[in-house]
């Protein structure tokens, strides 16, 4: 998988060359956008499970999710993001949103995404 087809990596939770989730704006999507995609995200096959929970980096008393990756086949993200495109309304990049429109928001299930075949990029 290519790396521009990663999003939701923060520096809060990940560390390193990683944008930071206080920089990002707000109150992109409508709040209707931002339920429907973030159900999407949280609902998406786990690619690669990591144990443990990630708090907020905006409201510490509330868990953001964890540190696994989720897929779709074709983008990836950390399960953290859901939770902030719902509190936030941030949005994912444009050509997710694209590609989750043209999915009218169907999120594909365990058996339709090859996780095996899916190969995590090098970020350094």
């Amino acid at each position: 998988m290519n790396k521009s087809h990663f999003f939701g990596l923060w520096r809060e939770h990940c560390h390193g060359k990683f944008p930071s989730i206080l920089n990002e704006p707000r109150n992109i999507l409508s709040p209707v956008e931002a339920q429907k995609i973030s159900a999407y995200l949280e609902n998406c096959p786990i690619w690669v499970a990591s144990p443990g929970l990630e708090k907020s980096k905006i409201c510490p008393s509330e868990i953001a999710g964890t540190l696994s990756i989720k897929t779709d086949g074709k983008w990836a993200w950390q399960d953290t993001m859901a939770y902030y495109v719902r509190k936030l309304r941030i949005s994912p990049p444009l050509e997710f949103v694209s590609h989750f429109n043209e999915k009218n928001g169907h999120w594909p299930s365990e058996s339709e995404v090859d996780v095996l075949l899916l190969e995590f990029p090098d970020f350094e």
